[in-house]
C-alpha cells in the first residue's frame, strides 16, 4: 500500500452492552487527531439492551461520527459486525475498536505509520487488559496471540492462516 498520510481514514467501533466502556472509548478515539491525517468515526451497536444506546446518541451530531446503526437483532458473531461496517468505511485503512477498548492518545498517529512501507497491509498492535475501573489487570494479552514478536508477511497469507 502507498500510504500518503494525509489521507482519511475510518475507525470502527462495534460493540453490544458496553455502557460502561463505550464512553471512554468514543472520548478518546475523538482526540486521536494529533498528526497529519483525517478520520471519521461509524458506530455499529449490535442490539445493546443496556444503555449504550443513550450513550452514543449524546455523540449523533459529533463532526468525527459519520454514521450510527443500531442493529435490530443481536449478529451473534463479532467478525459479522466487522464485515457489515466495511462496507461504510471511506479512506486507505480502517481502525476497528471494540466499544470496551480504549487506547492512548497518540494511539493512530503510531500505528499508521507502519503504512509507509508499501508492503504493510494489516496491522495488529498490543493490548493491555483493565477491569471496569480502568485498572491494570495484565500487562499482556500475548497469551492469545499466535506469535510474540514483529513479523511482516503476505497480508492474504495471515489472514488465511490466522484470521479466517
Amino acid at each position: 500500500m502507498n500510504m500518503n498520510m494525509n489521507n482519511n481514514y475510518t475507525l470502527l467501533s462495534i460493540g453490544a452492552n458496553c455502557a460502561d466502556y463505550i464512553l471512554n472509548n468514543l472520548k478518546r478515539n475523538f482526540y486521536q487527531n494529533k498528526g497529519n491525517f483525517t478520520y471519521n468515526i461509524v458506530i455499529l451497536d449490535d442490539c445493546s439492551t443496556d444503555n449504550s444506546r443513550d450513550i452514543i446518541e449524546k455523540y449523533r451530531s459529533h463532526p468525527k461520527v459519520s454514521l450510527i446503526i443500531y442493529n435490530l437483532a443481536n449478529a451473534g458473531f463479532t467478525f459479522l459486525q466487522w464485515e457489515k461496517g466495511f462496507q461504510y468505511c471511506e479512506g486507505e485503512l480502517i481502525w476497528i475498536a471494540e466499544s470496551d477498548d480504549f487506547c492512548k492518545l497518540d494511539f493512530l498517529e503510531k500505528s499508521i505509520t507502519a503504512f509507509t512501507d508499501p508492503n504493510v497491509v494489516l496491522s495488529y498492535t498490543r493490548s493491555i487488559d483493565v477491569n471496569d475501573r480502568n485498572e491494570i489487570i495484565g500487562l499482556s494479552y500475548r497469551q492469545y496471540y499466535w506469535c510474540n514478536f514483529d513479523f511482516k508477511k503476505q497480508g492474504v497469507e495471515e489472514i488465511n492462516e490466522h484470521l479466517y
